[in-house]
């Protein structure tokens, strides 16, 4: 999938077995809650790219480069591995 294509709520789920198993990025531990909470905010925005979506994740979580820019690169990479999966 394009980095810029749009994605419908329909598509974006999290990957199997993503909520038994914790990821650590950025300096924190992601577990079910939080991907839950990731997965809401893909969900309220379906017609948005991974790109936007990476944003409000960002700035949600406050994760910044040390730059203090928002960290959306690698952001969207976690979105296209962890929840962007098709089933």
């Amino acid at each position: 999938m394009c980095h810029s294509a749009r994605v419908a709520s329909g598509d974006a789920k999290l990957g199997t077995g993503a909520g038994r198993r914790t990821v650590f990025y950025r300096g924190r531990l992601l577990g079910v809650r939080e991907f839950a909470r990731i997965q809401r905010i893909v969900d309220a925005q379906p017609d948005r790219t991974r790109q936007v979506i990476a944003q409000e994740v960002c700035r949600q979580f406050r994760w910044r480069r040390p730059t203090g820019q928002f960290a959306i690169d690698s952001c969207r990479l976690l979105l296209l591995r962890c929840v962007f999966r098709r089933t």
